[in-house]
C-alpha cells in the first residue's frame, strides 16, 4: 500500500510493534533513536522497518519524514515473503547482511585504540578555540559518527585536560585570543611523551597566512579554514585521523558501489568525491562487488563542472571493469546522453531502473 508523509510526520515509532517492512519511494527520512539522530535515508528503493517483524519485537528506532515522502507499506511477514515474494525476501536479506557489513566496518575504523575511547565505547575529540560556533560546527559534522566532542576554551584548560584523559584527535584553533598560545601548547603536546603521537588538526582562519606558516614550520600538518562546510570538517578530520575519507560519499546499498553528489555539491565535494573514488573502488574490490552507481539526482541544475567529474568518475569505474550506472534527474540525464552500446554506462531517471540495469542489465 502506498502511503503518504508531509516532513516532520512519524512513520514508525520506537518501542510500538509494526508488522510487515517499509520501502522508500522519494524523500528523506530520519532514523532516531531516544533523542539521538542515527542517520538519514535518501535512497528510492531502501527497506526499513524490518527488524520489528522479522524479531517480533517492537521498533528499536523512530524513523520521521524529514520531508515530504512517499513510501510503500508491504504488511506481509517474512515468512509469506519467502513463499510468495521471493525475489523481494532476497532483497530485504541483502539489506540485513549490507546494514551488518557496515556497521562491522564502522566499529573497526572508528574505534581503533582501547586508551582513546571513553567508558561507553566513543571515541572521544578535543576541540581548542574560544568561539563555541566552532564547537558547535564539529559536532554537527560529526552526529552520525559515535564519536564524543569535548571542548576547552583557553590552552590553559586543554593542558588540564590532556594531562587528565586520552584523546584520539585535537582540533587547534590557530586564532586564540592570546597570540602564540596554540603554537606553544603545540609545542608542550609534541614534548610529552603522553601526547606527542596525538594527531593534531589546526583550524585557521583564511586570511591568517602568517600564523598558519609559523604552524606550518613547527610541523604542524594538516589545516582545516574557518567557516568550512560540515564535509569539509568531516572528510578533514577522517583523513588527519587516518581514516578512510571515501566513507563521506561513498557506500554500499544493495551490493553496488554507490557514489552521491549532495544537494549543494561544491568544488570540494567534487574533487573529493574524485580523489577518493581509488579508495572506493579498493573496498568494493575487496568485498567482491563489481557493479557501481552514481547517484546524481540532487543535481537540480546541470552545470559543465559537473559533467567533467562525472566522466571522469565513470573512468575510474571502467577502468576498475565496474559495470555502471548513472541515476540523474531529467536535466542530468540530458547532459549525459542515455550512454549506450558503445558508451560504459548506462544512465537513467529512476534510481530503481538504474539498479535493476545493474542487477539484470538485459
Amino acid at each position: 500500500m502506498q502511503r503518504n508523509f508531509k516532513a516532520h510526520e512519524i512513520i514508525l515509532r520506537e518501542g510500538q510493534p509494526d508488522p510487515g517492512f517499509w520501502i522508500l519511494e522519494s524523500g528523506v527520512l530520519q532514523v532516531i533513536k531516544g533523542d539521538k539522530f542515527i542517520t538519514e535515508i535518501d535512497e528510492p528503493g531502501a527497506i526499513f522497518g524490518e527488524m520489528s517483524d522479522i524479531l517480533h519485537e517492537p521498533c528499536v528506532t523512530t524513523v520521521r519524514a524529514k520531508t515530504d515522502c512517499q513510501v510503500i507499506h508491504i504488511d506481509k511477514s517474512i515468512d509469506s515473503l519467502i513463499s510468495d515474494l521471493p525475489h523481494i525476501a532476497k532483497k530485504v536479506m541483502y539489506t540485513l547482511a549490507r546494514r551488518l557489513f557496515n556497521t562491522t566496518n564502522k566499529l573497526y575504523n572508528l574505534l581503533p585504540d582501547s586508551d582513546t575511547i571513553s567508558l561507553d565505547h566513543e571515541l572521544e575529540i578535543l576541540v581548542v578555540d574560544d568561539r563555541a560556533s566552532m564547537v558547535r560546527a564539529v559536532q554537527s559534522s560529526l552526529t552520525h559518527r559515535p564519536w564524543r566532542i569535548t571542548s576547552a576554551e583557553n590552552t590553559g584548560i586543554a593542558t588540564e585536560m590532556t594531562d587528565a584523559h586520552e584523546y584520539a584527535l585535537i582540533v587547534l584553533s590557530l586564532n586564540l585570543e592570546k597570540q602564540d598560545s596554540a603554537l606553544d601548547f603545540y609545542r608542550y603536546l609534541r614534548k610529552n611523551p603522553k601526547t606527542r603521537r596525538i594527531p593534531i588538526l589546526a583550524t585557521v582562519a583564511p586570511t591568517s597566512t602568517v600564523i598558519r606558516q609559523r604552524a606550518v614550520d613547527i610541523g604542524i600538518e594538516f589545516f582545516l579554514p574557518k567557516q568550512s562546510t560540515s564535509r569539509e570538517i568531516e572528510t578533514t578530520i577522517l583523513r588527519t585521523m587516518g581514516f578512510d575519507p571515501s566513507t563521506v560519499y561513498f557506500s554500499f546499498p544493495d551490493q553496488v558501489l554507490q557514489a552521491l553528489f549532495p544537494l549543494d555539491c561544491s568544488d570540494f565535494d567534487q574533487k573529493e568525491i574524485f580523489a577518493t573514488a581509488p579508495k572506493a573502488i579498493e573496498n568494493a574490490a575487496a568485498n567482491r562487488i563489481t557493479k557501481a552507481l552514481i547517484d546524481a539526482h540532487h543535481l537540480i541544475t546541470p552545470h559543465i563542472s559537473w559533467k567533467t567529474t562525472i566522466e571522469k568518475l565513470i573512468a575510474q569505474f571502467s577502468k576498475a571493469n565496474m559495470q555502471t550506472a548513472v541515476f540523474g534527474n531529467p536535466d542530468i540525464v540530458d547532459m549525459l546522453g542515455t550512454g549506450g552500446e558503445n558508451e560504459s554506462y548506462t544512465v537513467h531517471n529512476s534510481y530503481q531502473e538504474a539498479l535493476e540495469s545493474l542487477i539484470d542489465p538485459d
